[in-house]
């Protein structure tokens, strides 16, 4: 991979550096820049430390203290402080390498501090000398409308300098980097891009009020078993406490009781279980070995039948993209478990609905 490097001064010292050995580019242009790219002080500070790696590595190499007396009292100071002593000088060495160069950036931001401080005096003594000239006109009776709108234009003007002035920054480091991204752009790309975040298209999800809006070409009803047993309250705190089995199975009396009421064929699939069983109409299984999650299957099975009307349960972001681009019917799992109670003959809120669920974990 080639180097890219974005107003990088030293590109040549930053090359020789890393053809000597010493293999991390980002130390090496850090330290370029501090000595205003002096390749002989890099390359000594650079030796120095590798000499003091090799010094620390040494040390735990002695044998304990008192088998070194028995072996030659004479030896009894040399050996570990010795070393220490070395390193030491060394680190001392070291500092002074850094420390003796000028660093121009540094100067840069020292001077802004400066210019900064200035401003702030200047503002703040324009602001006295019109509070006293407001007092001064006060006492004397001379404070009339237009000076008084003159003042407050003055005061808005100074509020303005302030804000301009808070919001100037200090100069920048030159900049290098390996990639084309810093690694703090690269972290909120990970992150999903915190500060810059896109506007996803909202994915149109179904919502049943009654028994009576069921969509009657539904085929087959899909749940996302891992992604429902962290919705309810219940469920969810047999799954915290490591009761995975207790939770699949509260999950699968509901999917049974409600697939016998609406008389629908509807599957329960979770990443990786060990309950494999088929209940009347209903289908408890497992994604893997075949496919590593349940989405994935979920996505295979509606491209494998893409006529077919099927609803699938579910609130993970990418796998409702995902099906929504395939063309399915998708809906939230509190929405379905609330749809599932009034099936089963009461109509609940969403603040009810662990009470609703309590008797199918038992």
């Amino acid at each position: 991979m080639q180097l890219e490097f974005n107003d990088f001064p030293f590109v040549e010292e930053a090359q020789k550096l890393e053809e000597l050995g010493f293999k991390n580019r980002r130390k090496n242009a850090k330290l370029l820049l501090r000595t205003s790219g002096n390749f002989e002080v890099v390359r000594n500070f650079l030796d120095a430390q590798k000499q003091l790696k090799d010094h620390m590595n040494m040390k735990y190499k002695f044998p304990r203290s008192s088998y070194r007396k028995r072996a030659n009292p004479e030896n009894e100071d040399k050996g570990e402080t010795a070393i220490t002593s070395e390193i030491k000088e060394i680190k001392i060495e070291e500092n002074k390498m850094i420390s003796e160069t000028k660093v121009p950036h540094r100067e840069e931001r020292k001077l802004f501090r400066e210019e900064k401080k200035e401003q702030k005096k200047g503002i703040k003594a324009e602001k006295e000398k019109l509070k006293e000239e407001k007092r001064r006109l006060k006492q004397t009776g001379l404070f009339t409308k237009e000076e008084k709108l003159k003042f407050r234009d003055a005061l808005q003007n100074l509020k303005a300098q302030k804000k301009a002035f808070k919001a100037e920054r200090s100069p920048k480091k030159p900049k290098f980097y390996d990639e084309k991204q810093s690694p703090r752009e690269e972290k909120e790309k990970r992150r999903g891009g915190r500060r810059e975040r896109i506007e996803r298209e909202k994915v149109p999800t179904l919502k049943l009020e009654s028994k009576d809006a069921w969509p009657i070409d539904i085929e087959h009803v899909y749940l996302d078993g891992n992604n429902m047993l962290f919705v309810t309250g219940p469920i969810r705190k047999l799954c915290l406490s490591k009761q995975f089995e207790k939770g699949e199975q509260s999950l699968e009396n509901v999917a049974v009781a409600f697939a016998s009421q609406m008389k629908v064929n509807l599957t329960l699939m979770f990443d990786d279980t060990k309950t494999h069983k088929q209940v009347g109409t209903v289908s408890v299984c497992s994604a893997r070995p075949i496919f590593r999650t349940s989405d994935d299957a979920f996505v295979h099975i509606f491209q494998q039948n893409p006529g077919s009307k099927a609803l699938f349960v579910t609130s993970d972001r990418e796998l409702t993209e995902r099906l929504h681009k395939a063309g399915g019917i998708i809906m939230k799992p509190k929405d379905w478990f609330l749809f599932a109670a009034e099936v089963l003959g009461s109509k609940i809120s969403h603040r009810e609905l662990d009470n609703w669920i309590n008797p199918y974990t038992l």
